[in-house]
């Protein structure tokens, strides 16, 4: 990577930091959503004071925070505007993007020292070169991990059969502050969106769905929130389904494992005869005898997941016929229907 010598750096106005005079932080990350599937009714600026929920996950702070004014969000969240007021308007033109928004913030608590690096102050707040190296080198470890989980609980939690509801991931945001609230760095990446459709809900259904999403985000398993999030954000069909499906199956053995039981009060069966007599079947199968994903499925569907009906049994065996012959190199059995279906299965599984 291209670095900027000494001098080129003094001549843009930076200064050297030192042991003496150290930079005091607290690191800060931003993943800023547009959401696309709803909006809010009757939303006001004055309402996203109460769109906005807090949690912990291990030392980090995780808020999610919903509105339709960007600026007024993270004006509430940090004290500062996301962007200059008259720089607002050309920012959604440029990112194709507009309300309503979600951010999710990860924060810690402790400040972080540095002695080494370079600092300019602009406008009141500061920029830093070659400082943060090392933070950036966590985020994946770290950040990226409970994003991805607040991201899958968010589409478990707003999870409609009638109209989806995607996150379209526009920035994210690694910065500081500093102990007098000055903002220091930052960087950005962008995604693209795609076309969707848009549905009236409530203050309160989003409050409550946020909240879910929260409690959702300290549930998941990391690696069934990051196989949740990549697939919500892959283009490609083929992969999206393979790593929905791959979910699936996690979400089948972990569940199975953490409820097994022989005292467990099953679900009333009034299915057609065929799906009666696989589930009862399976109920009078020792726990030890249920072993493949498609038995602990049906056990599951028994025992856990009530919240499920009888085609989801159908849509499972085909997603599962599909995968084995796609592992077995029989690509054109693929369709780009099994990628939404198995969307919608995995979010449904989660959302109950």
């Amino acid at each position: 990577m291209a670095q900027l010598t000494e001098h080129a750096l003094k001549s843009m106005g930076y200064m050297k930091i030192s042991s003496t005079d150290p930079l005091n932080v607290v690191i800060h990350y931003f993943c800023v959503m547009q959401v696309q599937g709803f909006n809010i009714e009757e939303a006001t600026p004055q309402d996203t004071r109460s769109l906005l929920h807090r949690t912990k996950i291990g030392d980090l702070n995780i808020v999610a925070a919903c509105g339709d004014n960007l600026n007024e969000i993270t004006q509430q969240l940090i004290g500062h505007a996301y962007t200059p007021a008259d720089e607002y308007d050309e920012w959604k033109k440029t990112n194709s993007c507009g309300p309503p928004f979600i951010i999710i913030h990860v924060s810690s608590n402790k400040y972080q020292e540095f002695t080494d690096g370079w600092i300019k102050e602009i406008d009141d707040n500061l920029s830093t070169y070659d400082c943060f190296n090392e933070i950036r080198r966590q985020v994946p470890a770290q950040i990226s991990p409970i994003v991805s989980r607040t991201i899958a609980g968010l589409n478990c939690a707003f999870f409609s059969e009638q109209t989806p509801v995607r996150f379209r991931r526009i920035e994210n945001k690694l910065f500081a502050l500093t102990a007098n609230n000055k903002i220091v760095m930052d960087f950005r990446l962008e995604f693209h969106a795609n076309a969707y459709v848009v549905k009236p809900v409530s203050k309160q259904f989003v409050n409550q769905s946020m909240q879910l999403a929260l409690e959702k985000a300290g549930e998941f398993h990391a690696s069934v929130s990051k196989l949740i999030s990549m697939a919500l954000e892959e283009d490609d069909k083929l992969k999206k389904f393979l790593f929905l499906y791959t979910s699936i199956e996690i979400a089948i053995h972990k569940t199975f494992r953490m409820y097994r039981s022989d005292d467990l009060k099953r679900r009333e069966f009034g299915f057609t005869d065929d799906v009666k007599e696989k589930l009862l079947e399976i109920t009078q199968m020792p726990l030890s005898e249920i072993k493949n994903p498609t038995r602990r499925f049906l056990w599951c569907f028994i025992f856990v997941w009530k919240h499920l009906k009888d085609l989801d049994i159908d849509t499972f065996e085909e997603l599962k016929q599909i995968r084995n012959s796609v592992s077995h190199g029989d690509i054109e059995v693929f369709q780009f229907k099994h990628a939404f279906e198995a969307e919608r299965l995995s979010l449904k599984l989660h959302s109950g």
